[in-house]
């Protein structure tokens, strides 16, 4: 082969697989084509070879405070976790806590601050893309279920701000906490 064929035959071949196919035979020869130059791998995994592995463990999700694990799906686990929260402010109140109880209260309080309006800007941009989208269609069909999704997403977003009116209420309380108890104001900044 002279100098200019090989340049000219890859300019072919790429213009041939840059090409839309023709037909179903175009289509099987280039995927053909496409196996032959891709390397193969070096190691399938199976199933067998995941059953082999030592199992995962599933990622832990921390609860809001005042909620336990029992009581986050259920109506009644709601009135019980309030029935269980009485007792348990009257005993917060008389016990004494250290530097690192206040300063860890204080953390959780503005990380789960934090959590919660990072996930409600999560939820304005979605919204934002939802009402983009549903205005794009064409199809009232497709169109009504966007406004459906945009809807939910407008009531979590809701739900949403209020959590983080908690979360607020909450920071705000613990210093009132701290002073009640004497605690120094350097153990909760």
């Amino acid at each position: 082969m002279s100098m200019w064929q090989v340049p000219a035959i890859v300019i072919a071949l790429l213009t041939w697989l840059l090409s839309p196919p023709t037909g179903l035979a175009d289509v099987a020869r280039r995927e053909a084509l496409r196996r032959q130059i891709t390397p193969k791998p070096a190691r399938s995994l199976t199933n067998l070879d995941a059953a082999s592995l030592p199992p995962r463990s599933l990622p832990t999700v921390p609860l809001p405070p005042g909620e336990s694990a029992g009581s986050a799906n259920t109506a009644t686990g709601a009135e019980e976790a309030k029935k269980e929260e009485s007792p348990k402010k009257a005993t917060e109140s008389t016990e004494t806590h250290d530097e690192t109880w206040w300063r860890g209260r204080m953390a959780a309080a503005r990380a789960s601050l934090e959590r919660d309006q990072l996930l409600a800007d999560a939820l304005q941009s979605r919204i934002n893309g939802l009402t983009a989208d549903a205005s794009a269609r064409d199809d009232p069909a497709q169109r009504t279920q966007l406004y459906e999704l945009r809807t939910r997403a407008l009531a979590e977003l809701d739900a949403m701000r209020d959590q983080i009116n908690g979360d607020k209420k909450t920071i705000e309380q613990i210093p009132e906490d701290a002073r009640k108890q004497g605690v120094p104001a350097a153990w909760i900044r």
